[in-house]
């Protein structure tokens, strides 16, 4: 279908998974590129009239993978799978766009839904709200594995090659990176070294994709479906350079990156394509016979670029919402939300609070200021100039209001791409930090934007 979303029939029933089918954002940037070819009402009209033949996955609840404007328009007592998280939040999410029916399936425990059998799998050291889906038929065994670019446990390689037999394994998995390096560094846009921005970005790309092939390889898959990158990012659209260009992944681009491949068959299914899995045809609809996937991405890219507008047009209707806030109080606010974010480490384990108590980070909003802060006393710093900081981070105003006002959040400005950052030194990440202010932005959005800020984005 796009993305993450297939479509799967069998004996007269149907799953659909992570469907993405309207044009709404994800991480306030991302669009489905390209989109969805079967309009949202069709496909959402089908799966109503399907008297219960036809279920949904969904694996979890970024907005790429748990399309709200799609899910409100689905029957209430449609069947929709959903992994035991032991966090409920996206389950909610579920909930709330109207679902009665929500299956929560256990680790490497079946579900049944007509003929397939539905079995997840959370490799909780990488990420506790993501999962890898096993769905099985009598004919075959489909691994949904969604942004698990990770090397697959034990556990769940043996009970993937159990579960098989003499089925025909199909891996699908991410095929693009889903953050913000490098094309969100200024560092790596010098004009002396132009192609590093470019080289870097495949490369992480490359090593993203071969874990996903010795993950197919090891589970003894005989055909992979590269997926999880049909997408494109408005903000990287906007800085008009080509640098800034997110691989696509269609087979034809993979097969030019140095992979090794083992005794995998890297098919040449995208979306739009039909796979008949008795004989592994692909059947193509006739705009892809005519001019293949990349020449109709390259044809709605340059059509996106013609027709882009600025945030705040984009997000009006949030901001009609909002009071006015002037640079001083702006800055109040942000002051908050770094301080609650220095109560969250305070009570996180040894782990993650000892790689970021020794950090200082830098949060500068261009044209009103910026703030420096020292994570090991929570005190701001006046006179930082000859002091080393770990992290920059630099927005415009209007993206600094809407992540203050929980319309963005910290995966907004990072995975999608509406802030800019530096580190120091260049080479050095800091994941601990980076992760945990993901993890906290999603705690401010749901439960700390001040009260005078969410009243006026909830009405």
């Amino acid at each position: 279908m796009n993305h993450t979303s297939l479509i799967l029939e069998y004996e007269d029933h149907f799953l659909l998974l992570d469907p993405w089918p309207s044009e709404s954002l994800a991480f306030e940037s991302w669009k489905p590129h390209p989109p969805c070819f079967l309009n949202e009402d069709i496909l959402a009209a089908f799966i109503n009239a399907s008297n219960g033949n036809a279920g949904i996955v969904i694996s979890h609840g970024h907005d790429d993978h748990c399309d709200d404007s799609f899910l409100k328009k689905v029957n209430s007592n449609t069947n929709v799978f959903y992994p035991n998280y032991k966090t409920k939040g996206s389950l909610r999410r579920l909930y709330n766009n109207g679902l009665e029916n929500v299956i929560e399936v256990d680790e490497l425990e079946f579900a049944s839904f007509g003929p397939f059998s539905i079995a997840v799998f959370i490799i909780e050291e990488y990420s506790e709200d993501d999962a890898v889906f096993v769905i099985k038929t009598d004919d075959y065994i489909l691994i949904h594995a969604n942004d698990n670019s990770v090397p697959f446990p034990k556990t769940l390689v043996d009970f993937i090659i159990l579960e098989s037999g003499s089925r025909r394994i199909y891996f699908a998995s991410q095929t693009g990176i889903a953050n913000g390096y490098p094309y969100c560094y200024p560092q790596f846009f010098k004009e002396d070294d132009k192609n590093t921005l470019q080289d870097i970005a495949v490369a992480k790309t490359a090593r993203t994709i071969q874990v996903a092939i010795d993950n197919a390889n090891s589970v003894r898959a005989h055909n992979f479906i590269s997926y999880a990158a049909y997408t494109i990012s408005l903000p990287l659209l906007e800085k008009a350079n080509e640098r800034a260009s997110q691989l696509f992944p269609s087979p034809q681009n993979l097969n030019k990156l140095k992979l090794r491949w083992g005794n995998l068959n890297l098919l040449d299914f995208v979306p739009g394509d039909t796979l008949e899995i008795l004989d592994d045809k692909v059947k193509r609809p006739f705009w892809l016979k005519k001019h293949g996937l990349d020449g109709i991405a390259n044809e709605l890219r340059f059509s996106r670029s013609r027709n882009l507008v600025p945030v705040r047009e984009r997000f009006a209707r949030e901001f009609s919402r909002l009071p006015a806030v002037n640079s001083g109080e702006l800055l109040g606010y942000l002051r908050q939300y770094l301080n609650g974010f220095v109560k969250h480490v305070s009570n996180l384990d040894a782990f993650w609070k000892d790689e970021i108590v020794n950090k200082k980070l830098i949060f500068k909003v261009m044209d009103v200021g910026e703030l420096c802060i020292d994570f090991n006393t929570g005190f701001y710093l006046t006179n930082y100039s000859n002091i080393h900081v770990n992290k920059k981070i630099i927005v415009e105003k209007d993206v600094a209001f809407l992540l203050i006002a929980g319309v963005f959040n910290f995966e907004s400005l990072y995975i999608g791409h509406h802030a800019l950052f530096e580190r120091f030194p260049r080479d050095k990440y800091n994941h601990e930090l980076m992760h945990q202010l993901q993890v906290y932005g999603y705690t401010y959005q749901k439960r700390m934007v001040p009260e005078e800020l969410s009243k006026k984005i909830c009405v």
